[in-house]
């Protein structure tokens, strides 16, 4: 029970911590500092560990790592969206 415990708060640090960066860009709608490579490289590895979280069956590790994918991915889709002929200021 204590590890699960454990894992539920690691989960939700390391999770909360693409938060700022993806509220900051939202509110400037700018992201011209963000690098796509590390952000997709980082979406990949989250990837890989729902699958192994899956194959484990632990909820800490998909729910955590499931909802990190999908920061990130806003993240990404705000950068190509403020930094590509988007409508924002970043463009």
């Amino acid at each position: 029970m204590f590890l699960t415990i454990l894992g539920y708060v690691a989960g939700t640090i390391t999770t909360a911590s693409f938060f700022p960066q993806l509220i900051k860009i939202y509110k400037n709608k700018k992201a011209d500092e963000i690098s796509i490579t590390m952000y997709s490289i980082i979406t990949l590895g989250m990837i890989l560990w729902m699958i192994y979280g899956i194959y484990l069956n632990s909820y800490p590790i998909i729910i955590a790592n499931g909802i990190s994918t999908m920061a990130t991915l806003l993240i990404m889709t705000f950068s190509l969206m403020y930094n590509k002929g988007g409508s924002g200021k970043g463009k």
